[in-house]
């Protein structure tokens, strides 16, 4: 089961380090316009893969049945579904915790893709359109690299343990990204922390911050997946997607509003510290 999430993850993870990466590139070339003619022709690509997946033997879509739905039987039923994957989620605590996790992975990743424009033109006093082959990019591909590792058996540790030292090391990994940046601003730094120097350090952290979610995030999927049962798995994952989309937009709005009340870096940090704090508290929660 790692080792097929390890793979999933590797897919995901390879596909979003290639959007992140091409992004900025891509906004120089189509321009602030042309990008998004470009973007709806990739969603059309998209449409047609899909369309041509092979469809399951004995299956019928709900396009076939839509004669005798209803838009009352169809929201009772999508009611009672969230309800009976709510329960089933807090029944468990095992799959409650894994929930939790994700969630709060995707969550900081989300919080991450909102303060790095800022983190970029404020902090690094880099061109915005390079934001992506700073930040998010490294992250990405840190993820891409961790979950091949820990697919490929050479981790010895339990998930148990991945996702305590996955916390851990990505509150660290982002305090040291706010700390490090914080220094080229003080006198007797600035000569140390050129952007020749801090950009390749920043670029080093922010690819360790996605090999300690990748410790976190394959894992947590691997629980998720063994404590549900197969009829209930699509309603789990449903939660965790809306809860990213729903909830999660709270700390992101959040986030923003801070960044822009007491600055970028400051976010970062306290971001980092909350994330270090938790990680230990599992650590010692253990022993």
């Amino acid at each position: 089961m790692v080792t097929a999430n390890s793979l999933f993850s590797f897919t995901y993870y390879s596909s979003l380090a290639l959007g992140s990466i091409l992004a900025g590139p891509i906004l120089r070339f189509f321009g602030p316009h042309g990008v998004f003619i470009f973007i709806s022709v990739m969603f059309f690509s998209a449409f047609a893969n899909a369309y041509n997946l092979p469809k399951e033997i004995g299956k019928q879509t709900v396009i076939l049945h839509r004669h005798r739905l209803t838009i009352t039987h169809v929201t009772g039923q999508v009611v009672r579904d969230v309800r009976d994957g709510i329960a089933y989620v807090f029944r468990s605590k095992v799959l409650l915790d894994a929930l939790i996790l994700l969630t709060g992975t995707q969550i900081t990743l989300m919080l991450l893709g909102t303060l790095s424009p800022g983190f970029a033109d404020r902090m690094l006093e880099i061109d915005i359109r390079d934001v992506s082959l700073i930040t998010i990019g490294p992250v990405v591909l840190g993820i891409i690299g961790g979950a091949l590792w820990i697919g490929s058996g050479r981790s010895k540790r339990s998930p148990s343990d991945l996702i305590r030292f996955g916390i851990t090391s990505a509150g660290i990994a982002l305090i040291l990204i706010a700390l490090t940046v914080k220094l080229k601003s003080l006198i007797g730094f600035t000569w140390v922390f050129n952007n020749w120097i801090i950009i390749p350090i920043e670029f080093l952290l922010f690819f360790l911050l996605g090999i300690a979610n990748s410790m976190l995030d394959v894992p947590a999927n691997s629980i998720l997946q063994k404590e549900t049962a197969g009829q209930m798995r699509g309603r789990v994952y449903g939660i965790l997607t809306s809860a990213v989309g729903g909830v999660g937009m709270l700390p992101v709005a959040v986030g923003g509003i801070l960044a822009d009340a007491v600055g970028v870096g400051k976010v970062i940090f306290s971001l980092g510290l909350l994330i270090t704090g938790y990680g230990v508290y599992r650590i010692r929660k253990k022993f």
